[in-house]
């Protein structure tokens, strides 16, 4: 049992441990990021990377708008992983994902992004020992390692024409053990929907165009679809190389 002097300090614990402090904390922060938001996609040119801390400070906040979506590239990565394995995140923008969803899991993770800015908010903000953040243009020179098990290329597909995403896909089989997974998400664009930047150079409308282009690398190929009031997004899962048959 507790002393007297023990639940008198627990009382006065419960009294003075200041929420209202939290409160106002957790208040400037949804502002803080609010502005930042529109600061970076309020200009003409839009920037090439999300902050996600945006997402994750705003969510108590806007809940019932924001669902659950900013998080599912997270969850659907790690849940193909193994206890340390060796990870590939290919555009990886802010750094927010192999940070927060795969560092106390993987092994090694290699978080690639060609924006200076990207890689420095990176490694400000979600270092850690078994993360190396790699500036560098996917399309040319090779990736860190040759033995991947798992590879991620979140939102970030569309910024490529056809020729250039086969290119990547090609270095990315060869920088990979023959029985890695390959996965991701691509945001639908179709009728409906609205692009999310200038900067997409290839839009996916359908299953049918993100699976004739794996179909061209790979022999197993799942895609599923989510849709929220202000997002759709495809996610994909592919293994068995071709290559790798020839």
């Amino acid at each position: 049992m507790p002393s007297l002097n023990h639940r008198l300090f627990y009382r006065l614990v419960r009294i003075f441990h200041f929420r209202w402090l939290f409160l106002l904390c957790r208040r400037y922060l949804y502002d803080y990021v609010t502005i930042e938001v529109i600061k970076d996609w309020g200009k003409p040119q839009k920037p090439f990377f999300f902050k996600k801390e945006a997402d994750l400070y705003s969510w108590y906040y806007r809940s019932a708008e924001k669902g659950v979506e900013w998080l599912e590239q997270g969850v659907y990565a790690r849940q193909v992983m193994t206890k340390d394995c060796k990870v590939l995140d290919l555009c990886t923008g802010d750094g927010f994902f192999p940070y927060m969803f795969y560092a106390d899991f993987a092994a090694r993770i290699d978080a690639v992004d060609f924006d200076e800015s990207a890689i420095t908010h990176a490694k400000a903000n979600y270092s850690a020992a078994n993360i190396n953040h790699v500036q560098m243009d996917i399309l040319k020179g090779s990736f860190p390692l040759k033995d991947y098990d798992v590879v991620i290329w979140n939102t970030a597909l569309d910024y490529f024409s056809r020729e250039q995403q086969l290119l990547v896909l090609d270095k990315i089989i060869d920088s990979s053990k023959p029985e890695f997974v390959f996965v991701g998400a691509v945001p639908k664009v179709g009728e409906h929907e609205k692009k999310h930047s200038d900067n997409h150079v290839k839009h996916f409308a359908n299953t049918g165009d993100l699976r004739d282009l794996f179909s061209l690398r790979f022999e197993q190929i799942e895609i599923f679809h989510t849709d929220y009031k202000h997002r759709s997004t495809f996610y994909f899962k592919c293994k068995g190389p071709k290559s790798q048959n020839l």
